[in-house]
């Protein structure tokens, strides 16, 4: 709605706050969007790793257009943040925060 401009002003950083209410609920669809956003820096700023976390969980709960774009964000990370999200993929479970930004440098 909000980021298409539906039935309301085109808002790129509401549809972000509500991708992360819906994202935190495993929402393949929506955590393949939140993705995007990551990926492209739209209303966040630009993380791929953050991205490739986004789009490995979406993946996982069967979105599979996430599948190519984080194949394509693996060749643009480093090994060692390619763990690290790994990392944060294996610990996350729906209903549970979401990783952020800050997760993804410590």
């Amino acid at each position: 709605m909000y980021k298409h401009g539906q039935a309301a002003t085109q808002d790129y950083k509401e549809a972000v706050n509500w991708y992360n209410k819906a994202a935190d609920q495993g929402y393949a669809g929506v955590l393949y969007n939140l993705g995007l956003s990551y990926y492209k820096g739209k209303a966040v700023p630009q993380n791929n790793t953050l991205a490739y976390v986004l789009f490995s969980l979406a993946a996982a709960s069967g979105e599979d257009r996430a599948i190519s774009i984080r194949e394509s964000i693996h060749t643009e990370i480093t090994p060692e943040e390619i763990d690290k999200g790994q990392g944060l993929v294996a610990g996350w479970k729906p209903g549970q925060p979401l990783p952020k930004s800050k997760d993804t440098t410590e």
